[in-house]
């Protein structure tokens, strides 16, 4: 359970995060999109 402040830094850390995001993938198609998430999920199954 989050305090109110805690859940308002929440809140912008994730809108923050959400413009990230768009920043790095706003370019690629949505094939490109989907090889990328096949790619970091072989990633991270790699490491498991």
């Amino acid at each position: 359970m989050l305090t109110p402040q805690g859940e308002q830094m929440l809140a912008q850390a994730t809108g923050r995060i959400r413009e990230i995001e768009q920043q790095m993938v706003g370019g690629l198609s949505d094939t490109q999109r989907q090889e990328l998430w096949d790619l970091l999920t072989a990633c991270i199954e790699g490491i498991k």
